[in-house]
């Protein structure tokens, strides 16, 4: 090859390989998986948490709960509208009776915040943030709620009927 034609190749072989990039996917993914545990009776300074890749605490004495909505928040502000962007960039789940729970999908490549949340009437809710990166996108989660013992009770004793309105 002639010197001449040295920077044509190089600008074709350049062109090239941006073209062939462009093509290929862009999107990260991002995958939560873990348990959610039921903390009642605990002290009035417990607190509902999410430990996010981290060593879980003692889960001695914790009972894996069902029927909690977790929630992943690509962005945490996410979390706080409700608008149609935040409603597509969430995943939810309903923890199992082993408390299991697991969800996931597309989300932008790269590295930054997304956010984890979990709820059940009776139990404290809790948000927590965390950093995710396209390099490590998968995710083991420990969710520990702090529930009211006595509306925990009350709701397994007698479950809630439908209640009718009388017309006076």
């Amino acid at each position: 090859m002639s010197n001449a034609t040295r920077p044509r190749f190089l600008v074709g072989l350049a062109a090239l390989a941006a073209a062939s990039l462009s093509f290929t996917g862009c999107d990260g993914a991002v995958s939560a998986h873990g348990q959610v545990l039921r903390a009642a009776g605990r002290d009035a300074s417990a607190r509902s948490r999410i430990v996010v890749d981290g060593q879980p605490p003692s889960t001695q004495g914790l009972e894996p709960m069902a029927g909690v909505e977790v929630t992943l928040y690509h962005r945490p502000e996410y979390a706080h509208r409700n608008d149609d962007t935040a409603r597509i960039w969430r995943d939810t789940d309903v923890s199992k009776e082993d408390g299991s729970f697991e969800m996931g999908g597309a989300c932008a490549p790269g590295e930054f915040d997304m956010a984890l949340g979990a709820s059940k009437e009776g139990c404290a809710p809790v948000l927590q943030t965390f950093r995710h990166s396209s390099r490590n996108f998968e995710h083991t989660v420990t969710v520990i709620l702090v529930c009211s013992d006595e509306k925990q009770k009350t709701e397994a004793a007698s479950p809630q009927k439908p209640q009718r309105r009388s017309r006076s």
